[in-house]
């Protein structure tokens, strides 16, 4: 069977629209990874109850143009380093008035993963100027190579690229890096080395060189430096980083199967001092589509004390909501259960999606087509989909919808509440985090 037909028929009762499978049909000859990505997608849509009319134009666009560049065999198995201004200031606001460990003045912070440029431990540290924090990620670039228009790319010390990355989210800043990858490769690299002749060698030091309209930055991740906050080229496993009373790790064990994860938890008990706790999962731009489990060191082992989500993943906006590289991620499959519980009553599903659709007309996210599918974004409106994902989100917190999800998941047995950021909380000893079937 074709691949969009397999797609429509097992998961969506062969109800997905003609426009919806024109934008996807690239994806039938995409590699494995991308389509497995699409298969967990959608056997995961189908378990939290998400329907072919609420599988948006502008959702199949996103999936079929950004989905096989961004996932790691398009870099040699390697995972782009990203990250964006203001990603995790509800994490940070979590951080602050959480039940399980505030913050307090000398405590220390670690920014596991914390992705390039990173500007989201920088505003951690401004946040707590007394909290001693650490930003570390194993792919902590040697050189950066950025375009007057702010595109940039990022290369290791014997100068091999490791990404490229627009310096703005807009299709034609994408299209013009990745249409012709090795262009663009060649595009950078030649500034970079032109760069390091004009020295005399490979650097050995801070420097900054500016070539054709190029700027050439060593070590570039010392412009980010700050008196508290410090810097390590490490990753999940490494020793002798230190202690602290909170972790951070996000956006990255969604990477990884769940063994992983579960060496990864018995390390971080090494990691954090008794009662410290850990925040991992997935949060996107804005601070939405979050899936977070928050665990505390008890006994010198981890314990999970709450997982949480943020409202807009009742009806999620952006693959974010369902990125995950594992069938048997446990964060992915934790949110599918509650999603589905929650979608499981009728009457706050349709009190739910009729407002969503509201707002999302409301801020040119997408509409209705007359025969009930949802369309594409209403470029007219110059409606940027990120930011229209958070407005939407945070809508829907204020308006109660989060208490409401959280009455009905008490109905069906779990013990859940709205935590101090507005995200619906349970108690993880509730839940049974299967794969989706």
């Amino acid at each position: 069977m074709p691949f969009l037909d397999h797609l429509s028929e097992t998961y969506f009762d062969g109800r997905l629209s003609p426009e919806v499978r024109g934008l996807m049909a690239p994806l039938a000859d995409e590699r494995d990874e991308v389509r497995e990505f699409i298969k967990r997608m959608c056997r995961t849509m189908r378990r939290q109850q998400i329907g072919a009319k609420d599988v948006s134009e502008t959702l199949a666009w996103a999936i079929a143009y950004f989905l096989p560049k961004i996932l790691p065999g398009a870099w040699g198995g390697s995972v782009p380093p990203i990250t964006s201004e203001g990603r995790h200031r509800t994490i940070d606001d979590y951080i602050e008035c959480n039940p399980w460990r505030a913050l307090g003045p000398g405590d220390r912070f670690l920014d596991l993963g914390c992705g390039f440029p990173p500007v989201t431990s920088r505003e951690t540290a401004q946040r707590f100027p007394d909290v001693l924090v650490t930003a570390a990620d194993p792919s902590f670039a040697r050189y950066l190579v950025r375009q007057e228009n702010g595109d940039y790319a990022c290369f290791g010390p014997d100068t091999e690229l490791l990404y490229f990355q627009p310096g703005a989210n807009a299709v034609e800043r994408w299209e013009g890096l990745y249409l012709d990858p090795e262009d663009t490769r060649n595009r950078f690299r030649g500034p970079l080395l032109a760069a390091l002749e004009e020295r005399g060698g490979v650097g050995t030091g801070r420097a900054r060189w500016e070539q054709g309209g190029f700027t050439v930055v060593e070590d570039p991740i010392l412009d980010f430096s700050a008196e508290n906050l410090t810097f390590a080229q490490e990753g999940i496993g490494a020793e002798g980083l230190g202690s602290y009373e909170a972790v951070r790790c996000l956006n990255v064990l969604c990477y990884f199967d769940r063994a992983f994860r579960d060496r990864t938890l018995e390390w971080m008990a090494d990691v954090l001092v008794e009662g410290g706790i850990l925040v991992t999962g997935v949060n996107w731009a804005g601070s939405r589509h979050s899936r977070l489990t928050v665990l505390r060191r008890e006994g010198g082992s981890m314990a999970a004390r709450e997982f949480a989500f943020s409202i807009e993943n009742v009806r999620p906006l952006e693959m974010a909501a369902w990125f995950a590289l594992d069938d048997d991620d446990y964060e992915l499959a934790a949110l599918a259960e509650l999603i589905g519980a929650v979608r499981s009553s009728g009457e706050f599903r349709r009190s739910f999606d009729s407002r969503m659709d509201e707002l999302l007309t409301a801020t040119g996210y997408t509409s209705r087509r007359t025969n009930g599918y949802l369309g594409f974004l209403d470029e007219t409106a110059g409606s940027d989909p990120l930011q229209a994902a958070a407005t939407v989100g945070r809508q829907l917190e204020e308006e109660g919808f989060a208490e409401g999800a959280a009455e009905i998941l008490r109905a069906g047995g779990y013990d859940a509440w709205v935590n101090c950021v507005g995200h619906v909380a349970v108690d993880p000893d509730g839940l049974r985090a299967l794969p989706a079937p």
